[in-house]
Formats: C-alpha cells, structure tokens, sequence
C-alpha cells in the first residue's frame, strides 16, 4: 500500500502539481535530486519494516513519497520510478494526489493532447454546469463554478492538456476572420455542441429550476447554431467543393422553414450561376 492513501485530505502539494499542468512552476527532474529522492524513498520503505516506532517511520515514508512525487518526470526512466512510487503493490489505492503527480509527468514528457479528450464534450459540458472563462491580453483563462463537476472538468482539462484544443474552439466563435475555413469551423462547432447537449436524456420535470436552466441552455446553443449556420449560408462560396458543403448544412439546419429562407435560397442560386459560369 502507498503511505498516502485516499483518506487523507486534498494537500496544498496536490495543488502545486495540478497547477503545474497549467504553467506554474514546478522543479523538473535533475538527475541527481531526482535520484537521491528515490534513494531517500527507497530507504524509508525499508524502514518501516524494521523499526520499533512504526507511526515514526510512516511518516518519513510519506514524506519521501511527497518529495519524490514533487518531481515532473524528464524520461520514461523516472517516469517509471514515480508510477512504481504509485501503484507500490497490486492492492495499490493511490490517492488523488499521487495520480495529478503521474498525469503531471506524463504531461510533461507528451505535450500532445489525449487521443481520448474530446474538446467539444468538454466545452459542452463545462459551460452546462456554469463554467465560463475572459480571455486578458490575448490569452484565455478559465472561469469554474465552485462544484465537484466543475473541479473534475478543469482535472480532465489539465491532466488530458487539452487546454489549447478548447481555447482553439472558444477562438473559432468570436474570431473576426470570415474566410470559408472560419464559418465552416464555427457551424461545425456550434453545431456538435448543440447534437452533444441534445443527445443526453434528461427527464427534468416542467417548472423546476433545472428545466428552465435546460431549456435556457438548449436557447442559448440553438441561437449559436443559427447564427453560425446563417454566416455560412449567406457567405458565397469559393468552389463546388464547397458548394456542395453548404447545400448539405442548408439541408441540416432546415432553413427552408426560416424567415430569411429567401434571402439565403438566393444565395444559392447565385452561387450555382457563378460557379457554372
């Protein structure tokens, strides 16, 4: 078992290493520090096997652990030793800390986002249960609500480094550049955020605060898809390719039935003369 396990609380170290994964300093691996750490661990555990004062001893093991663990890994090497610090036997229960730690390494060693984070789920997700964010001198910053769902979202957010996968997509909505690329990018956002936030059943009953917080967030995505969606379809397009693109989303977003259904139908027939010309 480790010396820190689940029971004990949350630890201003576990906050060092989770705020690491978002750029607050924290000391990579040198060689020799990093060694003498894992010689100190590994004399502590040996340690509690053999004195006559066990609490003592666990607890310089536990403070071997921490120091050890206040490392971010620079090989596989050291990356191995801090996981073997972690999952120690096969009854291992590592606490919350001890896991930030290994993801705080791991990030550090592969700075590419998960192949399993996906950043439209997250986003959609995070702003359903009140997370928000500014963005200040041309750098977005993240706004949780105080709740467990929220403190899981930025968990996930920093050990899968996906931040700047979801930044791309909070830029994409309200960047001023109107070239093809960039209204496709918005609809296709607001769209899978809209089918995302859609696609959960969740039986709220009529007249309580939650279904009205639902259906304001259902409004609040619908208005967003449209505008995107009306962007794109009053936008000419560049060549059949994508020609063809906006004829499916006119399809899709059913604009057939809006009110400016004759304005965006001209469009189209515009579009067709011109690229047949």
């Amino acid at each position: 078992m480790n010396a820190i396990t689940t029971e004990r609380p949350k630890t201003n170290s576990m906050r060092s290493v989770l705020d690491s994964l978002e750029g607050a300093s924290l000391p990579q691996a040198m060689r020799g520090e990093f060694a003498s750490a894992i010689d100190n661990y590994r004399n502590r555990r040996a340690a509690v096997a053999t004195t006559n004062d066990e609490q003592a001893a666990i607890d310089l093991l536990v403070a071997a652990e921490r120091r050890a663990l206040s490392f971010q890994a620079s090989s596989i090497s050291e990356l191995r030793a801090i996981a073997e610090i972690i999952w120690s036997d096969e009854d291992s229960l590592p606490s919350s800390e001890m896991v930030t730690a290994f993801f705080a390494s791991l990030c550090n060693l592969d700075k590419n986002p998960s192949p399993t984070f996906d950043p439209v789920r997250w986003l959609t997700d995070y702003e359903a249960g009140g997370g928000g964010w500014i963005e200040r001198d041309d750098e977005i910053h993240f706004l949780s609500a105080d709740t467990d769902a929220s403190r899981l979202a930025m968990w996930e957010l920093k050990t899968r480094n996906g931040a700047e996968q979801v930044k791309a997509i909070i830029r994409n909505r309200t960047a001023p550049d109107t070239s093809w690329g960039q209204l496709v990018s918005h609809y296709e956002t607001a769209k899978a955020r809209l089918d995302e936030y859609q696609s959960v059943e969740r039986n709220l009953e009529m007249g309580t605060p939650e279904n009205d917080a639902h259906e304001a967030k259902i409004d609040a995505l619908a208005d967003a898809h449209f505008d995107a969606a009306l962007a794109l379809l009053s936008s000419p397009a560049p060549d059949a390719k994508a020609y063809a693109y906006k004829m499916q989303a006119y399809h899709d977003a059913e604009a057939f039935q809006w009110m400016r259904n004759h304005e965006v139908t001209k469009g189209l027939v515009d579009d067709a003369r011109r690229l047949a010309a």
